[in-house]
């Protein structure tokens, strides 16, 4: 089974991967932080769980879940924030249009200022947290 978390992240990722302007970008679409830093690719876009709030429990047999989906841009380039933005800017509409079942909302929180690897001095980290407010049963993070 599958929380109903991972499976916006994965619905996620395949759509991310599926657009034309992130191809046109030659954007790598993944998981990890730490593979994405590892491979030497000049941008890359990396989707993972953030926290998640105790849930809401006021409809009966029910929970209203809320997490943090976040969204890591890595880039190599000598303009690194302005080179994750125009990712981001392509990730933002598919992130906030997106529809899944059980999904109540989804919104758009802060933005993390740039963290510069000493790697090979033109590395960034960008990272936009999103929150998906989302209802399971009150006992399952799948349903």
């Amino acid at each position: 089974m599958t929380t109903l978390r991972e499976t916006f992240v994965e619905a996620l990722l395949a759509q991310l991967e599926a657009d034309p302007d992130v191809q046109q970008l030659n954007v790598q679409i993944g998981r990890s932080v730490v593979d994405a830093l590892d491979a030497q690719h000049s941008l890359a876009l990396i989707v993972h769980l953030g926290g998640e709030a105790p849930p809401d429990r006021s409809a009966v047999g029910f929970a209203t879940r809320q997490t943090e989906l976040l969204f890591t841009v890595i880039t190599r380039d000598t303009a690194p924030d302005k080179a994750a933005d125009s990712v981001l800017e392509l990730a933002h509409p598919i992130v906030m249009s997106f529809d899944a079942p059980s999904l109540i909302d989804a919104s758009e929180g802060q933005t993390d200022p740039p963290i510069f690897a000493n790697v090979d001095g033109e590395s960034c980290l960008r990272t936009v947290h999103y929150v998906y407010i989302y209802r399971t049963r009150w006992n399952s993070l799948t349903e």
